[in-house]
Order: structure tokens, then C-alpha cells, then sequence
């Protein structure tokens, strides 16, 4: 009988919770902002296109059996909330997105096909959701089946 690896552990479920505060910065509604029309375009050319309009975690899995199908799918913004738009250290983020360094540029690129993606319910506002799982458990999820509950 082989000798059991002392550093092996188990498969285990864990119970995981996560608290902290946010602080958002003063923003406007919605309605008031002027790039919305940026997203309600955006939201509108794609929904229709059966390329585009897919959950993105199911998309990059190549399997959408942890996705939730019977719902409308929801646009997500990956990298900047729109709500966190207003106080983003403009010099960080044009490091990493070039020419994107005034506040102006920052609120249409919020509403840009670099920023946004489609994720059904689950994966958006779900217990496995981007709003919702931390980051690590949200992007170990697309490689892991059934890895969140």
C-alpha cells in the first residue's frame, strides 16, 4: 500500500465570506450621463448578434451548461464600474489603455466594447458572479466546472 502524501489535501467544500466597504465617489444618475447613449448603442448593435450576444464565461469555456440561459443576458463593465469612473487615477489607467487620460475619455471608453461585456445572470449578479465572488473564485471559475455553488 502506497505511503499517503503528508502536503496532499482532500477535496473539501468551504464556506467563503467576504466583507469590506466601498467607497464610491460622488457620480451622477444614469439617465444624466452623457455617454449612456455610447452603452444603449452598444447594448443595442450587439444584443442581436449571436456572436457577440453570448455569456462571456461560457464563451471562453466553449460550454454554457453553468450559465444561466433562461434570462436575458446583462453588459458588464470588466474593468472600470461606471459608477467609479469619477475618481480613477487617470495616469494608471492610460498606462494600461493609451490615450485614455482625461476625464472626458474616461467616461465614453466606461461605455466601449473594450469595457463591457455580456454575462448571463449568474456570472454577473449571481453568487458566482463578478459583483458578487471574489476575483481570484470569479476568474477560477472559467476554468474549474462547478467551482462556486
Amino acid at each position: 500500500m502506497a505511503t499517503p502524501d503528508p502536503h496532499e489535501v482532500a477535496a473539501h467544500d468551504q464556506s467563503e465570506s467576504h466583507r469590506y466597504v466601498v467607497h464610491y465617489p460622488e457620480h451622477g444618475s444614469r439617465p444624466g450621463d452623457p455617454h449612456y447613449k455610447d452603452f444603449d448603442h452598444y447594448h443595442r448593435a450587439t444584443k442581436d448578434d449571436p456572436e457577440l450576444y453570448q455569456c462571456a464565461v461560457g464563451r471562453r469555456r466553449g460550454d454554457f451548461s453553468d450559465c444561466t440561459l433562461d434570462k436575458p443576458l446583462e453588459l458588464h463593465h470588466t474593468h472600470i464600474e461606471w459608477a467609479l469612473q469619477n475618481e480613477v487615477d487617470l495616469a494608471l489607467l492610460a498606462r494600461q489603455y493609451p490615450g485614455v487620460d482625461t476625464p472626458d475619455e474616461v467616461g465614453a471608453w466606461v461605455e466601449t466594447a473594450e469595457n463591457l461585456e455580456w454575462l448571463c445572470q449568474f456570472h454577473h449578479r449571481g453568487h458566482g458572479g463578478a459583483h458578487v465572488a471574489s476575483a481570484s473564485d470569479f476568474e477560477g471559475q472559467h476554468f474549474v466546472r462547478g467551482l462556486i455553488s
